[in-house]
This record gives C-alpha cells, sequence and structure tokens, in this order.
C-alpha cells in the first residue's frame, strides 16, 4: 500500500505577528522580570520597612531607614531644656481650690469668704446663734445666771468708795474695799455699808457668793 503525503499549509500561523513573545518589563521597578528564553519569570522584592516613610515635625526628629539593620528611631528634644516645667496633674485635694484648664492654662478660683468660714463658739452664760453671714450675722448672747443683773458686784478698789472717789451712778450697784473686804450698796445717793470682813477672802469666787448674798438679803 502506497501512501501519499498531503501538504499543510502553515502560513497563516507562520506570518501572525498577534502570537510572538512580547517586551514584559516593569515601569516603577517594582517588579523584577527575568527571561529565560521565551519565558519570563517575575519577582517582588520582600518588605522590608524602607518602604515605609516616616518624617519628625515639631520638637520631633526621625533617624535610620526602617530596616531591621536601622530602624526608624524617632527622638523628641525638649525645647527648654528642663522636663521638670511641664504641665502636670493639678488637684485641689480638700475643693478648696476651683481649677478650670483651658488648653494649656489653669484658671484658678476660690469662692470668696462670706463670714461662715468663721466659728464661734459660745461657753459660760453665753450661746451663739447665726452661722456669720451678713445674711445671718453671728449674735452672741449672755444669759444671766440668776436673772437680776442688779445684785453683780460693779465696783472693787482698795479703800472706801469716799476715799477712792468711786461714784455711784444706779441703785443696788455694790462696791467692794479690797483692803477690809468691806461691801458697800448704792441706794441712789450714798453707798451703804452692808456687813463686811475684816480680812477679804482668798477665793474671790466664794467672795463674791457671799457678797450677792448678802445684796440680796438687803435689797430684799
Amino acid at each position: 500500500m502506497v501512501r501519499t503525503a498531503t501538504a499543510i499549509d502553515l502560513s497563516p500561523y507562520a506570518n501572525n505577528d498577534t502570537n510572538e513573545i512580547q517586551t514584559v518589563a516593569s515601569a516603577d521597578g517594582s517588579v523584577d522580570v527575568v527571561r529565560t528564553g521565551d519565558d519570563f519569570d517575575l519577582s517582588v522584592a520582600a518588605a522590608d520597612g524602607s518602604e515605609t516613610e516616616v518624617t519628625g515635625a515639631g520638637i520631633n526628629t526621625v533617624s535610620g531607614d526602617g530596616t531591621s539593620a536601622s530602624p526608624y528611631v524617632v527622638t523628641g528634644t525638649e525645647v527648654d531644656g528642663d522636663i521638670t516645667n511641664e504641665i502636670q496633674t493639678l488637684t485641689s485635694t480638700d475643693g478648696s481650690v476651683t481649677l478650670t484648664p483651658s488648653g494649656d492654662d489653669y484658671d484658678l478660683s476660690v469662692a470668696a469668704a462670706d463670714g461662715s468660714e468663721t466659728e464661734v463658739t459660745g461657753a459660760g452664760i453665753n450661746t451663739v446663734s447665726g452661722d456669720g453671714t451678713s445674711a445671718s450675722p453671728y449674735v452672741v448672747t449672755g444669759t444671766e445666771v440668776d436673772g437680776d443683773i442688779t445684785n453683780e458686784l460693779t465696783f472693787v478698789d482698795a479703800g472706801t468708795p469716799a476715799a477712792t472717789g468711786t461714784t455711784g451712778t444706779n441703785t443696788g450697784e455694790t462696791y467692794v474695799d479690797t483692803l477690809t473686804g468691806q461691801l458697800y450698796v448704792y441706794d441712789g445717793t450714798t453707798w451703804q455699808q452692808v456687813g463686811g470682813n475684816a480680812s477679804p477672802d482668798a477665793d474671790p469666787g466664794f467672795q463674791t457668793m457671799k457678797f450677792k448674798q448678802l445684796l440680796q438679803l438687803t435689797v430684799q
């Protein structure tokens, strides 16, 4: 059996320039292109940190390139060379000062005194009312212990009223001569002797009590 060869026309393929190897390139150089015959090997370099840009501003400066071998170092430089004068935390532990921040500034204010910050306490026969403000001033009231203001010792001096020149004004005023312990009561015109003691008592409180008792007997 004899076979006859058949001719094949390959001209349509040989003359077609659309299937040729094209030029392969990386315009910005971010891709490496390696040609081997009709093949191309494309690769991208691994990130090493340098592709990230860091820029300093204000008091900060930047050194290094961002790689592991030379990391970025951001350095802040103290402007006036003193780190002790920076803004610290400001507080008023007892609340007596009001602090109002405004940016880097603080407005400090203290409530105006109104009198209530002053404390007044009564003792003995005195009592205190009010809170010290202009609306409610402190009022100190002394209460007469026995209810009679005419039986108090009014004058005390060394010698008789005549000798010391003591003049009475109101009926019931008293005078004690500390030299003799003599008690005098003013009757509205003259000093009248009431009882007496040749030697004054060493206890003024006890002596006062005796004078009051004598005076009460005299007034009655």
